[in-house]
């Protein structure tokens, strides 16, 4: 799987994603370089930050995922692609 690098640095400038890809990278580096795209990913689409995500409370949490699948749902994408983006959060 080819990595976008420039989607993974912006990812790891905040030191807080810097410090939980580490903390992934101990078991996988690939996982960890994906997952902290894909974050970055949905915090580009839905104008957020990491740790703005990290923050919320569970109501809120709830309610971004939801947002979210249905945000994706309506692009078209599959379950399994969804469940893909949303790992980074979810973990």
């Amino acid at each position: 799987m080819k990595i976008d690098q420039s989607r993974l640095v912006r990812a790891l400038d905040d030191p807080d994603v810097a410090r939980w890809h580490a903390n992934l990278a101990e078991r996988s580096e690939l996982t960890a370089d994906i997952y902290a795209q894909r974050l970055n990913r949905l915090c580009d689409e839905f104008h957020t930050t990491p740790k703005t995500l990290w923050e919320l409370d569970s109501k809120g949490a709830y309610n971004y995922l939801v947002d979210a699948v249905k945000h994706y749902r309506g692009k078209g994408l599959a379950g399994s692609t969804i469940k893909g983006y949303l790992k980074p959060v979810i973990r």
